[in-house]
């Protein structure tokens, strides 16, 4: 996936909704959306992603009362080179503008980062360390504050978030 991802050239400044601030979020990303070539490692995120929310869901009554609905979609993964001195400064996941549909928020880490780079939720007094393989699910909202730290050596993130799908 780091492979396809350094070749492919439309990567682009990392964003937020509200567009690049390097002072807020600083890096390089590409997602997968519509990308014909991405196809089969964004079925294989979505699959893996959608398992472990089941997992989640049978500890979090109120993801599995959701669940019952289905009426949720997984949104198109985001890949994301994060090198040092750069990161993703304190925020939420839902809130801006288009992002209220987000019910929870799916980090992988796509490679171990040994110093810096950890993410930070201060709120719930954890911090994890990228380790490769490694997926943390969390709720998006204001309670879950937290932040990408720079790293000291490069840092490979994948980022989506599974979404009510009002549409439905």
């Amino acid at each position: 996936m780091i492979e396809r991802f350094e070749s492919d050239a439309r990567r682009h400044a990392s964003a937020t909704k509200d567009g690049v601030n390097v002072a807020v979020r600083a890096g390089t990303q590409l997602e997968m959306a519509s990308l014909p070539e991405w196809t089969d490692l964004k079925t294989l995120v979505t699959e893996i992603s959608t398992e472990r929310l089941h997992d989640y869901a049978r500890r979090f009554e109120a993801i599995e009362f959701i669940l019952k609905f289905e009426n949720f979609v997984f949104s198109s993964p985001i890949i994301e080179r994060v090198d040092p001195g750069q990161g993703y400064n304190w925020h939420i996941d839902s809130g801006p503008s288009q992002t209220e549909g987000r019910f929870l928020s799916v980090l992988a880490y796509l490679n171990d980062v040994d110093a810096g780079g950890a993410t930070d939720f201060p709120m719930q007094g954890a911090s994890f360390q990228p380790r490769q393989g490694s997926m943390l699910l969390f709720p998006p909202f204001w309670m879950y504050p937290h932040r990408g730290a720079p790293p000291r050596s490069a840092k490979y993130v994948l980022t989506a978030y599974f979404i009510i799908d009002s549409a439905a």
